[in-house]
């Protein structure tokens, strides 16, 4: 719901009014990652989903909560070992410009 702005750690734990330091842990128990990890893959989904709904690429990386195009190609080159614009290529319906 909030991917497309930073939420700090702080900011999670003490809404579950928990410090730092133990809500890592009991999210890291629930989730099996860091809140960082899953905030990773809630906004690579949501590039994801972007781009395949036909979106740019700049926008995409904004309505995921990317800093820049640049930081988002970096995470789909380490999660699908393509980048941006390979995964759009491949999505179908994709017309060439």
């Amino acid at each position: 719901q909030h991917s497309e702005r930073t939420i700090l750690l702080e900011e999670m734990a003490q809404i579950a009014g928990l410090t730092k330091f133990s809500f890592t842990r009991a999210f890291s128990r629930h989730f099996h990652c860091t809140p960082a990890a899953y905030l990773k893959r809630l906004r690579l989904e949501s590039a994801k989903t972007l781009l395949r709904d036909g979106c740019s690429e700049n926008i995409a990386a904004h309505r995921a909560g990317y800093a820049s195009v640049a930081q988002m190609d970096r995470h789909f080159h380490k999660a699908l070992q393509m980048s941006t614009a390979a995964y759009t290529a491949r999505l179908p319906n994709h017309d060439v410009a």
